[in-house]
């Protein structure tokens, strides 16, 4: 049964995701020439700034500080512009993560509970707003960018956005670290570092871009019985 414990790592990852839909949405590394922090970011945004729509399978793996494995789930996704989504988790989570564009659904099938949050407050929380040109003076983050050549030959470009300072440890989920892996024009994974240090790892399958995705894909509709926290 899922419990309260996994809420903080969801939280990360919720905001992680804002990045791609508002955007929207191993081998030895080696740093390329150094860009600003500002030419790096802006060239991570247009990437994603390309793509009307995601679709795709997931794993999503947790670490806790200490490196050890707390949770391993898969699931399914599908993430439109502008803030589209609805993000499945299969079990153990049993959950599901819908946006509607203005409203966030959280919907945890086991606990028959749904918690609703507004999407721009998690966007205001969210380093997914240095990339939507807002860059809070209350969070500096750092961009970098680095290219591995992984076993296979493939090279993999990997962005990296980095908190200046400690942050602020009381807000739970905060993004300490955000790391994005490419190749060619293929997304990779995504990796969470939150301010427990916990990691969580997103690597992406099957992954499908600017296809037709229907409007009622991205509408929650409140199963009976479910009781709704705001």
């Amino acid at each position: 049964m899922a419990t309260a414990k996994y809420l903080p790592q969801v939280e990360a990852v919720i905001k992680a995701f804002l990045l791609l839909i508002s955007l929207v949405l191993g081998g030895q590394s080696m740093a390329v020439a150094q860009a600003s922090s500002d030419t790096v970011g802006a060239e991570l945004a247009a990437r994603f700034s390309a793509v009307e729509s995601w679709s795709g399978e997931f794993e999503q793996l947790l670490v806790d500080i200490n490196g050890r494995e707390q949770e391993r789930v898969t699931g399914r996704f599908a993430l439109q512009q502008p803030n589209l989504i609805d993000w499945h988790y299969d079990e153990p989570l049993n959950q599901r993560l819908v946006s509607d564009g203005t409203s966030l659904w959280f919907y945890d099938r086991d606990l028959e509970q749904v918690t609703v949050r507004a999407v721009a407050d998690l966007l205001d929380q969210s380093p997914a707003a240095i990339l939507l040109g807002r860059l809070p003076a209350a969070q500096a983050y750092t961009f970098s960018f680095t290219e591995q050549q992984r076993a296979d030959g493939a090279l993999v470009e990997r962005y990296t956005m980095a908190r200046n300072g400690a942050g602020d440890l009381s807000v739970l989920g905060q993004i300490e670290e955000l790391r994005i892996d490419w190749s060619a024009d293929r997304l990779l994974a995504l990796q969470v570092t939150d301010n427990f240090g916990q990691q969580t790892t997103v690597n992406f399958h099957r992954l499908q871009r600017n296809i037709q995705l229907p409007t009622s894909q991205f509408r929650f509709d409140l199963p009976q019985g479910v009781e709704i926290v705001r």
